[in-house]
């Protein structure tokens, strides 16, 4: 008992220093069991959450607001929980994941194998394509460097220093 009250007041004295003597709350943390979140300290299980703290096991932090997580709600999308089985995060959006709808395009769920995504509009494949500097093209006809269109006959496409360059 008189452990627990020589801890106990300890901790006060520390709180009283740590207000009143350095300005600071994180003046006086263990690292052990505590982290500094600007002017908040979080406390194990505590975690730092924008200004304030998010509970480890019952919330997430999602864009710096603490949200309930659930046995289903796991990842963040913008500043609500989502699930991730079966919910993509398109945008900032949550859109229904289906088996084939399992990537984003703009805030659509597309099928990837039968979709070509190209500025935020979903085009049905018909070959080999891709997006290159807003347009689809046909990979047979050539390739993509920097955003612009290139042949590949005898073509290299190299990064230089700061920008994109095709030679010979």
């Amino acid at each position: 008992m008189l452990k627990s009250l020589i801890i106990f007041a300890f901790l006060l004295l520390v709180k009283e220093l740590q207000a009143h003597h350095f300005g600071h709350p994180c003046a006086f943390i263990n690292p052990l069991f505590q982290r500094c979140c600007g002017t908040y300290v979080a406390s194990y299980p505590r975690i730092c959450c924008g200004t304030t703290g998010a509970n480890r096991f019952t919330q997430l932090c999602c864009n710096n607001v603490a949200v309930t997580k659930s046995a289903t709600a796991t990842t963040c999308c913008g500043d609500t929980a989502i699930d991730g089985n079966t919910q993509l995060c398109c945008n900032g959006d949550a859109v229904p994941k289906s088996a084939t709808a399992t990537t984003c395009c703009g805030n659509t769920a597309i099928d990837g194998n039968t979709q070509l995504c190209c500025n935020g509009v979903a085009i049905a494949k018909t070959g080999n394509q891709i997006c290159c500097g807003g347009s689809v093209r046909d990979l047979w006809y050539g390739g993509c460097c920097g955003g612009r269109a290139i042949q590949y006959f005898g073509r290299l496409c190299c990064l230089w220093p700061n920008f994109w360059r095709c030679r010979v």
